[in-house]
């Protein structure tokens, strides 16, 4: 059996490229028609295969069901990562029976049909379909997945999606930032919310349940009946009523937090693949690896919701700033201190007329007490930024300072602070200066790093090229976070909280005369790098301030964060 297993994966392979002959396609056909087991293997092979999204570019990964069967996996230039290198949930077996016996009754009778189905060279389709059941059997339109809210939601092309849209079987959300939040039902009519962080990829199931390729998601169930299921690369997540659940999909592994409730995961079923179904009770989580000989190696932790965006409002950790805390600011001398005092106007609090702030876009401002606080990226109207009226700095800088707190809504790729070239070229402002958070690359490489706040310089301003310097630790999300890039005798600094957290070496100064952008990448050009989150209290020093001029801002600060458990101070 091995021997003709090893030869259906080789004959696979080349159906998915489309490069069998005749007599091969007759072989295949034959194979599936004498064995019931590569039967249930090929259903669940082309169930992942051809319900997805392909586009120009997908790469060719091993299965690890089918060792010798390569497959195709989206990719995209801006949020697909490796997580889909394991396999498709567990189908509940009586829809796998009923398919098995589909799909052995169609290869026999006209499997060229299917073949030319899949051998579209140019991959321009959107979804291709196997043929679903009888209509009798089809469950109603009624619990197909919804969307039913979005907050600053990045959708990859152009997919624009509303509100109480049904979902339909087979469909491929890719959603490059902002939590997307979905209604499921199970078979009992009860309802739990499904919120997905980007950057994710969700599958649309056949049997109309949810399937996460790659992201973080927190579900949560009320009081009712039955269980519910989310579908993982490998297997599926299932949870009960009164079930609060976290999902994290990354290269590094699969986690499951079980915050209130308890969550048991199937995999794919298997006699040499390890342990069938894993439970986490209430408060734990399990991370799961994938071992060379496939088979999974667990971990077990702590539940952490902190990892979660859509835990934690954004209204709990306030920031309430001293006087003494712009006292301590000003005593060092900016050209730039932007506080935001007012919701009407952004002026420099430094001791000079030059460089007030423009509000491009919709800013949506956050009052704690006394203090207005812009957020960015939330408006229904689209992302906003603040611009500065005059360029800075005057004159090439061997060394400088900036500085800012920011507290980001999710994880994403987005732009704090840019230094952008005065004069265009082609369609471009070189960038000089960049201050930004970093989330999933489509191409992790060891340069850049995710989840991370990231100082960049480039002399001459560009788009490419240029050294940048990566925060030792993650951000975090929904809490206020001192920052400071700091420049001086060809050294990069990054200071976080007050702690030194990076350093770069870059011999060659900042140039003078550049724009300033704060909440974007470009200044003149929206929807590039969007900020989502809040910023405050952002300074520009055209020299480099001291380890204990730094600690000195970070003392002088005393914001209050409230959480589940009560009041806290000094949350970073």
């Amino acid at each position: 059996m091995n021997s003709v297993k090893r030869r259906f994966g080789d004959l696979l392979s080349r159906f998915n490229d489309g490069s069998l002959d005749e007599s091969e396609f007759a072989e295949l056909a034959t194979l599936l028609d004498q064995h019931e087991s590569l039967r249930t293997d090929f259903v669940e092979y082309l169930d992942t295969v051809t319900l997805l999204n392909e586009v120009k570019g997908a790469r060719t990964l091993s299965s690890p069901v089918l060792p010798n069967v390569q497959r195709r996996v989206m990719e995209d230039d801006s949020a697909c990562d490796d997580a889909t290198l394991m396999k498709t949930g567990e189908r509940r077996r009586n829809a796998l029976v009923f398919f098995s016996t589909a799909i052995a009754i169609l290869l026999i009778a006209n499997l060229a049909a299917l073949l030319l189905l899949l051998r579209n060279d140019d991959h321009q389709f959107t979804v291709a379909r196997l043929p679903g059941p009888p209509s009798s059997t089809v469950v109603s339109s009624s619990r197909e997945p919804h969307l039913v809210a979005m907050t600053a939601c990045l959708w990859q092309s152009d997919w624009s999606p509303k509100l109480r849209q049904s979902l339909r079987a087979g469909e491929v959300i890719e959603l490059l930032a902002g939590i997307a939040e979905f209604e499921i039902v199970n078979d009992f009519g009860c309802t739990a919310r499904v919120l997905v962080e980007g950057p994710a990829s969700v599958l649309v199931q056949r049997n109309k349940g949810l399937m996460i390729q790659h992201g973080r998601v927190i579900a949560n169930s009320g009081e009712c009946s039955g269980e519910f299921e989310i579908g993982i690369p490998g297997g599926s997540v299932r949870f009960a009523e009164s079930s609060s659940i976290g999902i994290d999909l990354s290269l590094s592994g699969s986690e499951i937090h079980s915050f209130e409730g308890e969550a048991q995961f199937f995999r794919i079923a298997s006699e040499t693949l390890g342990e069938h179904s894993i439970l986490i009770g209430e408060g734990e989580a399990a991370k799961f690896v994938k071992a060379l000989d496939q088979k999974l190696i667990v971990s077990r932790s702590q539940a952490d919701d902190s990892l979660f965006a859509s835990t934690r409002s954004m209204s709990l950790d306030q920031l309430r700033l001293p006087d003494s805390y712009a006292e301590a600011v000003l005593d060092s001398n900016p050209d730039i201190y932007w506080r935001f005092g007012s919701a009407s106007s952004v002026t420099n609090s430094a001791s000079t007329d030059r460089w007030n702030g423009i509000i491009e876009g919709n800013v949506v401002w956050k009052r704690y007490e006394n203090n207005f606080t812009p957020e960015f990226g939330t408006s229904t109207e689209g992302p906003s930024m603040v611009v500065s009226n005059d360029l800075w700095p005057p004159v090439p800088l061997d060394e400088y300072s900036v500085e800012l707190w920011a507290k980001p809504s999710h994880y994403h790729n987005a732009t704090l602070v840019s230094l952008s070239a005065a004069k265009q070229v082609g369609t471009r402002h070189g960038h000089a200066f960049m201050l930004e958070v970093s989330a999933a690359y489509d191409k992790p490489d060891d340069i850049r790093q995710q989840n991370r706040l990231r100082f960049l310089q480039r002399n001459p301003p560009g788009s490419f090229g240029g050294t940048s310097c990566y925060s030792e630790e993650v951000y975090k999300l929904r809490a206020w976070q001192h920052v400071v890039a700091r420049k001086s005798a060809g050294v990069m600094e990054l200071f976080v909280n007050g702690k030194l957290s990076a350093t770069a070496i870059h011999e060659l100064p900042l140039v003078a005369n550049l724009n300033i952008a704060v909440g974007q990448q470009h200044p003149r050009r929206r929807y590039v790098r969007s900020f989502i989150g809040q910023l405050d209290e952002v300074a520009f020093y055209p020299r480099a301030l001291s380890d204990d001029e730094i600690q000195k801002h970070v003392e002088a600060a005393t914001p209050q964060s409230a959480d589940k458990r009560g009041i806290q101070t000094n949350t970073w």
